[in-house]
């Protein structure tokens, strides 16, 4: 079973997401924050992580960087979500697979999460 880390501050998505995510066979693990993801990212060793850009303590592009830059998880694909556009270019700065805009359709989710992990 594919592991999937969620990261995002809101407590309503995480919820949503994790339940949709779960009932398509994926184990779902969520964090509130940067930090929280970041602590538990070794342990845990998710196929993908699904992280919003503005994810509290720790942001989302510093997240990735750290993610990208650990040798034990830089092959770990990361998509960064934002309701902000603007954001988009960030990826390319943390090295982020790839970007989801605000708000997005669960088949566009199920759709980029299935190129990166299958």
């Amino acid at each position: 079973m594919k592991r999937i880390l969620i990261v995002d501050d809101d407590k309503d998505l995480l919820y949503n997401l994790e339940h949709i995510l779960s009932k398509k066979g994926y184990e779902i693990f969520t964090a509130a924050n940067g930090e929280d993801a970041i602590t538990s990212l070794t342990d845990i060793r998710p196929d993908l992580v699904l992280l919003d850009i503005h994810a509290g303590k720790m942001d989302g592009p510093q997240v990735c960087m750290l993610v990208k830059a650990n040798p034990l998880t830089n092959h770990t694909p990361v998509i960064l979500i934002s309701a902000d556009i603007g954001n988009k270019e960030i990826r390319k700065i943390c090295k982020a697979d790839d970007f989801i805009e605000k708000p997005f359709k669960l088949a566009l989710l199920f759709l980029k999460i299935s190129a990166l992990i299958g």
